[in-house]
């Protein structure tokens, strides 16, 4: 009945503040079989949008225990334990911010870690897919099924601290 890829999410509570655990089985579209089942964890994402009735959604992945992190790929993109539901409440096209970064993506400088061949893979911006959303069994509208921005797309490490050394 649609040609958009499905995520259905059962959280039983969710708010601002706290992850709450929960279930979400995401449908890719025009992919026979690919119906898998996840345990992850949901809060509401993004200050001010806490105002809408369309809420967007902070996840992350967990293992069957509830508890462990457990690294997933949806849609081909990459594979994490972070994910976010943009609602795009605001924009009544429901594509200005994934047009947008995906118009970034495609003309920015790259990370000049990545311009200097040390790290192939780093990105400079999100990509994401549009999804229908299934929230406890009702439909709950299109959102966009996008990565996180944070240190793993952009591919860089943490600096350790050196070591200092005093003089006797």
């Amino acid at each position: 009945f649609t040609y958009l890829n499905i995520v259905e999410v059962e959280v039983h509570y969710c708010n601002s503040s706290k992850y709450t655990t929960g279930v979400m089985r995401v449908t890719q579209a025009n992919v026979p079989g690919y119906d898998s089942i996840y345990f992850a964890a949901f809060k509401y994402r993004g200050a001010s949008a806490q105002g809408y009735e369309k809420k967007s959604y902070a996840i992350k992945m967990r293992e069957a225990d509830g508890v462990t992190s457990k690294d997933v790929e949806f849609f081909g993109l990459r594979s994490d334990n972070n994910w976010i539901l943009d609602a795009m409440a605001v924009d009544q096209a429901c594509m200005r911010n994934r047009v947008s970064t995906d118009l970034w993506n495609d003309f920015a400088t790259p990370p000049y870690h990545k311009r200097a061949g040390f790290e192939k893979k780093a990105r400079h911006g999100t990509r994401g897919e549009f999804a229908e959303v299934y929230l406890n069994g009702k439909y709950h509208g299109l959102y966009c099924f996008t990565e996180k921005m944070d240190r793993k797309q952009l591919k860089l490490k943490k600096l350790e601290e050196a070591t200092a050394t005093k003089a006797p």
